[in-house]
């Protein structure tokens, strides 16, 4: 998901919608209480997870979305989001596919 905070591209045009299409849309929580239990590294993945939520509801959704950018706390949700991707794509790439 792609930040676009111009207004001038195809990618999410706010924080908010960026927030909302994580719950909302992909329903993340939704997704996690029914998936992470087969998932290896769960402790490590559902921590991630947390700190990113964290540090997401930190920020102040009423600010103007070129001051989050610009606030540190928009530094550590970026974080967050690259460790918990990183997390989630190793189990994905290391858990064995169905069989035919």
């Amino acid at each position: 998901m792609t930040f676009d905070v111009a207004g001038e591209g195809p990618e999410v045009s706010s924080f908010v919608e960026a927030v909302c299409s994580l719950y909302d849309d992909f329903d993340l929580q939704g997704f996690l209480a029914a998936h992470l239990s087969k998932l290896g590294q769960q402790e490590e993945i559902v921590a991630a997870l947390d700190r990113l939520e964290r540090d997401i509801d930190a920020i102040d959704d009423k600010l103007p979305d070129r001051t989050i950018v610009a606030l540190p706390e928009w530094n550590r949700v970026v974080e967050d989001a690259h460790e918990a991707r990183r997390l989630l794509q190793d189990v994905a790439t290391s858990t064995p596919g169905p069989t035919p």
